[in-house]
């Protein structure tokens, strides 16, 4: 296993992976590495400061075994002419970010850490970081985990999608798969889920969902649009207060001012 760590900008000539020139054996950049990580067991690694400029040209289609980003954004991986396959990639510097192509799991820890517009993930994606500048503004087709306070969905997902982190949101976005609201106000503001939904926090839906959605929390609501089925259960609090398109489920009583396309329920109906 050998560690490659990241300078670029090798007199002034290309900002390509395949450069030794570019490439270090220690994290103080004073040792060249006379090769570059293009195996199954290299590790590549931009470190915390000495970087002069971002990785840009993949050249090939490469497989390393894990992508460590320690930077603070100033320096990125944003490669997009061939794929960067990982067994894991990891961006722990505050404002670490990737803009590239990227097929393997990722890890977006550092605060204020993003998969930016123009980058896309093929695998699951875990957003630990907190604030609002944590956040998924690419595509990532694959799981995605947002547990970092306060990180945002604004980009593009094909996947299931779990928000667990305090103030979570979905912004005016799309994601094609099932999502789990859990923390408090944990929420959508906008954008498309296509796929079931659970709110059990005190969030509420604000976008619009294609599937059904089930609501269980303390002050949990609808703001937006279901085209589906709606189930209200084992919270209190509770409301309606915009569209639904199909049955309207009460099993405790709630407070719906919106429409629904039906109440099969009579006996909750005065508790409404």
């Amino acid at each position: 296993m050998a560690i490659f760590y990241w300078k670029g900008g090798d007199e002034g000539g290309p900002t390509a992976w395949n450069n030794q020139y570019n490439w270090f054996k220690d994290e103080a950049l004073s040792v060249n590495a006379d090769a570059f990580p293009n195996d199954s067991a290299a590790i590549a690694v931009i470190p915390a400061s000495g970087s002069e400029a971002s990785i840009t040209y993949l050249e090939a289609n490469r497989t390393i075994a894990a992508f460590i980003d320690l930077n603070n954004g100033t320096v990125r991986f944003e490669a997009v002419d061939f794929t960067l396959t990982v067994g894991s990639a990891s961006f722990l510097g505050a404002s670490s970010n990737s803009a590239g192509k990227i097929t393997g799991g990722c890890t977006f820890s550092g605060v204020g850490s993003r998969n930016q517009a123009g980058g896309t993930v093929t695998g699951g994606c875990i957003f630990t970081g907190t604030t609002t500048s944590t956040r998924n503004a690419g595509t990532i087709i694959g799981g995605c985990i947002f547990s970092g306070d306060s990180s945002r969905q604004q980009g593009t997902i094909t996947g299931d999608c779990l928000f667990s982190g305090n103030g979570t949101r979905n912004l005016s976005a799309t994601i094609t798969g099932n999502c789990i609201f859990s923390e408090t106000s944990a929420r959508t503001s906008g954008g498309t889920i296509t796929g079931d939904c659970i709110f059990n926090s005190t969030g509420a839906n604000a976008g619009t969902v294609v599937g059904t959605c089930v609501f269980s929390g303390t002050s949990t609501s609808n703001e937006g649009t279901i085209t589906g089925n709606a189930i209200f259960h084992t919270g209190t609090g509770m409301s309606n207060n915009s569209t639904i398109s199909g049955v309207l489920v009460p099993l405790v009583p709630i407070t719906n001012t919106g429409t629904a396309g039906s109440l099969p329920i009579d006996a909750l109906i005065a508790g409404i």
